[in-house]
Protein backbone atom coordinates (compact mmCIF):
# COMPACT_ATOMS: atom_id res chain seq x y z
CA UNK A 1 0.00 0.00 0.00
CA UNK A 2 2.89 2.35 0.77
CA UNK A 3 4.24 1.82 -2.73
CA UNK A 4 0.92 2.95 -4.20
CA UNK A 5 1.03 6.20 -2.21
CA UNK A 6 4.63 6.87 -3.21
CA UNK A 7 3.84 6.33 -6.89
CA UNK A 8 0.70 8.48 -6.63
CA UNK A 9 2.68 11.24 -4.89
CA UNK A 10 5.37 11.19 -7.54
CA UNK A 11 2.73 11.27 -10.29
CA UNK A 12 1.13 14.33 -8.69
CA UNK A 13 4.50 16.09 -8.41
CA UNK A 14 5.35 15.32 -12.03
CA UNK A 15 1.95 16.53 -13.22
CA UNK A 16 2.30 19.69 -11.12
CA UNK A 17 5.75 20.36 -12.54
CA UNK A 18 4.58 19.82 -16.12
CA UNK A 19 1.44 21.96 -15.83
CA UNK A 20 3.31 24.82 -14.18
CA UNK A 21 6.12 24.77 -16.73
CA UNK A 22 3.60 24.73 -19.60
CA UNK A 23 1.05 27.30 -18.47
CA UNK A 24 2.16 29.38 -15.47
CA UNK A 25 5.93 29.35 -14.99
CA UNK A 26 6.16 32.84 -13.48
CA UNK A 27 3.18 32.57 -11.13
CA UNK A 28 3.34 29.18 -9.39
CA UNK A 29 6.21 27.54 -7.53
CA UNK A 30 7.54 24.40 -9.19
CA UNK A 31 8.31 21.37 -7.01
CA UNK A 32 11.86 21.29 -8.37
CA UNK A 33 12.38 24.90 -7.30
CA UNK A 34 11.01 24.24 -3.83
CA UNK A 35 13.25 21.19 -3.38
CA UNK A 36 16.28 23.15 -4.62
CA UNK A 37 15.61 25.91 -2.06
CA UNK A 38 15.31 23.63 0.97
CA UNK A 39 19.04 23.29 1.79
CA UNK A 40 19.58 27.05 1.75
CA UNK A 41 16.47 27.78 3.82
CA UNK A 42 16.85 25.24 6.63
CA UNK A 43 20.20 26.63 7.75
CA UNK A 44 19.12 30.28 7.94
CA UNK A 45 19.03 31.63 11.51
CA UNK A 46 15.59 33.23 11.11
CA UNK A 47 14.15 29.90 9.92
CA UNK A 48 15.71 28.08 12.88
CA UNK A 49 14.34 30.68 15.32
CA UNK A 50 10.85 30.41 13.80
CA UNK A 51 11.05 26.61 13.96
CA UNK A 52 12.05 26.74 17.63
CA UNK A 53 9.18 29.14 18.39
CA UNK A 54 6.70 26.87 16.63
CA UNK A 55 7.90 23.77 18.46
CA UNK A 56 7.75 25.61 21.78
CA UNK A 57 4.17 26.74 21.07
CA UNK A 58 3.19 23.15 20.21
CA UNK A 59 4.80 21.86 23.42
CA UNK A 60 3.03 24.55 25.48
CA UNK A 61 -0.31 23.68 23.91
CA UNK A 62 0.23 19.99 24.56
CA UNK A 63 1.18 20.69 28.19
CA UNK A 64 -1.95 22.79 28.67
CA UNK A 65 -4.13 20.11 27.07
CA UNK A 66 -2.65 17.42 29.29
CA UNK A 67 -2.97 19.54 32.43
CA UNK A 68 -6.51 20.77 31.80
CA UNK A 69 -7.80 17.75 29.99
CA UNK A 70 -11.29 17.47 28.60
CA UNK A 71 -13.25 16.60 31.73
CA UNK A 72 -15.47 19.67 31.49
CA UNK A 73 -16.67 18.84 27.98
CA UNK A 74 -20.34 17.87 28.02
CA UNK A 75 -21.28 14.63 26.41
CA UNK A 76 -23.21 11.42 26.83
CA UNK A 77 -20.30 9.72 28.59
CA UNK A 78 -20.40 12.31 31.40
CA UNK A 79 -23.81 12.02 33.05
CA UNK A 80 -23.05 14.82 35.54
CA UNK A 81 -22.89 17.43 32.73
CA UNK A 82 -25.86 19.63 31.87
CA UNK A 83 -26.17 18.33 28.32
CA UNK A 84 -26.77 14.81 29.55
CA UNK A 85 -29.83 15.82 31.63
CA UNK A 86 -33.36 16.01 30.38
CA UNK A 87 -35.66 19.03 30.92
CA UNK A 88 -36.60 17.91 34.41
CA UNK A 89 -32.99 17.93 35.54
CA UNK A 90 -32.95 14.20 36.01
CA UNK A 91 -29.86 12.53 34.61
CA UNK A 92 -30.45 10.38 31.54
CA UNK A 93 -29.33 6.80 31.52
CA UNK A 94 -26.00 6.34 29.87
CA UNK A 95 -25.64 3.05 28.10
Amino acid sequence: MLGFFLIAGLAILLAWEGVVRAWAPAYVAKPSGVIAAIPAVIVRPDFLVATAQTLLAVAEGLAIAIAVGNESAPGPTRPWCASSRNRTGIPRRVS
